[in-house]
């Protein structure tokens, strides 16, 4: 992980942030606050957020249940893109799922997200199923799933 990247543990404070981020990378679908505070208090073991120098520029939220997992959400702020930030997240968290018990994790990415795919495909995810109207506009979803050995 370069030296300019840290992640910790989501605090509440830092909400306003991650509602930026939000915005900033789902303008037409973002989580509202509620959502957020939802994802606070039943995934706060994994709700962590990115720092690329001092500020705040990214976030993942994974949920959990018995052996397996749910990235909810992952985003990184337009402006801090492709530096790397996206994986670091990815990495810190799934070091994380293993030794915790989690056999499986799965995300939903929309059909049409081919640099989503592609970065979720680096990282082992592979199409599992379609799901039709996943979205609100009714646009389809992918299931991936990567298994944990």
């Amino acid at each position: 992980m370069p030296a300019r990247i840290r992640i910790s543990r989501f605090r509440l404070a830092q909400l306003p942030r991650i509602l930026a981020i939000e915005n900033a990378a789902f303008p037409r679908e973002a989580y509202n606050r509620q959502m957020f505070l939802e994802l606070h208090r039943d995934c706060s073991p994994l709700f962590y957020i990115a720092r690329y120098g001092h500020a705040i520029a990214g976030y993942m939220v994974t949920c959990t249940a018995g052996s397996h997992a749910e990235i909810v959400s992952i985003a990184v702020h337009p402006q801090f893109r492709q530096r790397g930030l996206g994986a670091a997240l990815m990495r810190h968290t799934l070091r994380r799922l293993k030794p915790a018990g989690i056999t499986q994790v799965d995300l939903m990415v929309r059909t049409t997200n081919a640099a989503a795919i592609a970065f979720y495909r680096r990282f082992g995810f592979r199409r599992a199923r379609c799901v039709a109207g996943y979205y609100d506009d009714g646009a389809d979803g992918i299931l991936y799933r990567l298994r944990l050995h």
